[in-house]
């Protein structure tokens, strides 16, 4: 069982990242209730995102290690045309790819998002046969529950091989002909999931090897909090697969929940 961290090691965390706590340390993938230093505004930053040199404060700013921000951004071939504006707010930059002028955000090019709407291209095609599948990651440091995660992929894609050689379990696959079926399965769970439940994504792209989807990952702690289990989910992507289609012409099961 991992161990729960004491006050006494993460506020002077939070402190040197410019986040006065408020309420006791509630966990490390928590909300924690802070003010900020800067700009005294009440924020919720993650003491976990934290430690990964993510920005405190989406008002301001403020905490966010400015040498990983730029080296973050040169990865993406973007190069900032003002200030650090703050995690979630739109940034001025430059996509060294194209020369266009663009606006991403700093929290989505850190979990691996595109920053430039120009240039993104997506390897899914609807008007080829597909799938919509289930995994599982049970690995995690931070999420010693579990991980779950929902995604889309064409059918002849290495995709499910490579969540499987990374550690990845798959527990449903639904095979369909109809290419354009998996993409409303899947958005019709994430909305389910996020919507619905209000449950956040709980991994970054760092987590996920390079691979896209880290916006599809829920842990399973979340899940039981909000009162659903692993079967439940599985049930749901089941009763959307036949909504969605009426029948599917393969199915895989390779674990129980």
């Amino acid at each position: 069982m991992t161990r729960k961290l004491t006050d006494a090691e993460t506020v002077p965390i939070m402190l040197a990242a410019g986040l006065t706590p408020l309420v006791p340390y509630p966990g490390a993938n928590e909300p924690w209730l802070c003010a900020c230093d800067r700009c005294n505004k009440e924020v919720t930053p993650r003491y976990s995102d934290i430690r990964k040199g993510q920005g405190g404060c989406s008002v301001c700013g403020k905490g966010a290690d400015l040498a990983i921000v730029s080296e973050v951004m040169a990865r993406a071939d973007l190069k900032p045309l003002e200030s650090y504006p703050g995690n979630r707010y739109p940034w001025l930059c430059r996509h060294n790819k194209c020369g266009r002028v663009v606006t991403p955000r700093y929290d989505t090019i850190q979990q691996g998002g595109g920053g430039c709407p120009f240039c993104a291209s997506y390897e899914y095609k609807s008007n080829k046969p597909g799938r919509v599948y289930l995994i599982r990651f049970d690995n995690h440091p931070d999420f010693p529950r579990g991980v779950i995660k929902v995604g889309a992929a064409g059918s002849k894609t290495r995709r499910l091989k490579q969540w499987q050689q990374l550690g990845w379990t798959l527990l449903e696959v639904f095979h369909f002909d109809d290419g354009e079926v998996p993409p409303k399965v899947e958005r019709a769970v994430l909305k389910w999931l996020h919507d619905d439940l209000g449950l956040k994504s709980c991994l970054s792209a760092a987590d996920l090897g390079g691979l896209r989807g880290y916006t599809e990952t829920i842990s399973v702690a979340d899940l039981t909090q909000a009162g659903v289990s692993v079967d439940d989910v599985r049930k749901k992507v089941k009763r959307l697969v036949k909504k969605q289609s009426g029948q599917f012409t393969a199915r895989v099961t390779t674990t129980s929940a």
